[in-house]
Parts: structure tokens; sequence; C-alpha cells
């Protein structure tokens, strides 16, 4: 029996059964949930960093975080969701804790050696030690070094983790929380670079990835 999932249309989010097309006439059931918020006639963004992030979302990407957070959840049961949920957020909460107790350095480097695994590219990392935190830089054994990086920031209570290029940061204002976020975020990036840009023998892999 296919298994069910929730999907993003638009501004509302419908679920499908997995393996049929994602035309929403296969849907399973109503729309559940449409987003709709109240916009500020303020010029400005709320000070709250936390509200200020979300303000920025479309309703859209509301919608398209939601559905993925519910499938999260019915990854561990579907027929408790709301139970399952909220095991969702305690399983989050143990991951962020464990962040704060191991050596965040090492689960960065492990993080990213993982996605460069699954992704079969022959690329390493170095480590470069600053005084606000740890810069882990992405090195190309075959090919020039990408200017890509996760930077560690050690300044907060808690370790953030932000992905660079070169000296830029490139996924908006805010940090990962997790290692394993940025290292997918640093993913996609080296992906969309690798596509414009020359990388020596990393790109072949990337090329025979997709290629099945």
């Amino acid at each position: 029996m296919a298994k069910p999932r929730f999907v993003a249309d638009g501004s509302r989010i419908v679920l499908i059964k997995e393996g049929d097309s994602d035309d929403l006439a296969a849907a399973t059931g109503a729309f559940l949930i449409e987003v709709v918020r109240t916009r500020s006639e303020a010029t400005g963004l709320p000070e709250d960093e936390d509200l200020a992030a979300f303000a920025l979302l479309s309703d859209d990407q509301v919608a398209g975080a939601v559905a993925r957070l519910l499938n999260a959840a019915l990854m561990i049961g579907a027929e408790d969701l709301p139970s399952t949920s909220a095991a969702v957020e305690i399983l989050l909460s143990q991951l962020l804790a464990d962040v704060e107790k191991s050596d965040p350095g090492k689960m960065v480097e492990a993080a990213m050696h993982y996605v460069f695994k699954q992704e079969m590219w022959d690329l390493d990392v170095s480590r470069e030690e600053r005084a606000d935190g740890i810069r882990f830089n992405v090195a190309n054994a075959a090919g020039p070094d990408l200017p890509h990086a996760i930077f560690m920031s050690t300044r907060g209570k808690t370790p953030a983790f932000w992905v660079m290029e070169d000296t830029r940061i490139i996924q908006g204002t805010h940090a990962y929380k997790i290692p394993i976020q940025a290292a997918t975020a640093l993913k996609h990036e080296i992906a969309s670079y690798a596509k414009v840009n020359d990388t020596g023998g990393m790109i072949k892999s990337a090329k025979g990835r997709a290629g099945g």
C-alpha cells in the first residue's frame, strides 16, 4: 500500500499517496492547511531576530516547511500524528544538546565527509583555526580547492554554523544549529558551483552521480 506524504501546493498543504503523481488530483483528502498570515503595515522588520526571519518567508515557503515537518513526523509513526510531531521536537532538542556536549568541530567534519561520500565527491576537509571559531574549508585533491566552507562560530553560548563562499555568507542572515544542516546546505551550493565551474576530477564524479 502506498505511503501517504504531505506536499505543498502554493500556500496550501495536501496529503497524497507516495508513488502517485504529484498531481493534486491524486490527493487522498481535502487540503489540510492553508497558510494565511496578516501582513504588518510597518516598514521595518520585527526587532526579534527569529520573528524577522519568519517575516521574510513567503506563504509558499511556510507551507513547504510545514509539509516537510509533517513528513518527518510521519516517518516516526503515522498512527498518532500529534504525538509523533512532539517526538520530532524532542529528538531535535536531544540532538541540539548532543552538539553542545560533544566536540562540535568533529561533528562538522563528520557531517561534511558524510555528504561528500553520499555524493561520491572526491573532496576533503581542511581545518583553519581562527580567533572567533573554526573554518572548515573544502579541499579538492583532483583540482582547485573550492571556495566553500562551513564556519563554526564559538562566540555564543552554543556553536553556530555558517555556510560560506570565500568570505561571503551564502545562506542568508542565520546560522544553522546542527552540523548536518550546514553540511546539507553546503552540498547544494557545491553542486550548483560544479555545474558552471572547473573543479577538476570532482565534477566527473558529480556527473556520474547525476547519471545514475
